[in-house]
């Protein structure tokens, strides 16, 4: 399920939000969603982020593996760690 206002994107698809990270597209924060152990990935919207969208969805996505990796490691690493579970930005809505 995807979200899209005139300041944010939020997705719930753990491999969108991989993609976009490691597109470049900043990572607003992270909501997780009471009581289950699912994250809405909430991020800055751009003025490619829906051709990146598309990309994504059509299977024409095109990406440095290496770059893709990181962005995955990054992302786990702010999933599990207590410091970023939680993050919040007046930009969130």
């Amino acid at each position: 399920m995807e979200y899209q206002d005139k300041n944010n994107f939020q997705t719930f698809d753990f491999s969108l939000a991989i993609y976009l990270f490691a597109k470049g597209i900043i990572l607003l924060g992270l909501r997780q969603i009471a009581n289950t152990n699912r994250f809405l990935f909430v991020f800055q919207k751009s003025k490619n982020i829906n051709s990146l969208i598309q990309e994504f969805w059509s299977g024409q996505a095109k990406i440095e593996p290496l770059k893709l990796f990181s962005a995955e490691r990054e992302l786990k690493k702010r999933l599990y760690s207590d410091s970023y579970k939680f993050i919040r930005s007046d930009n969130v809505k």
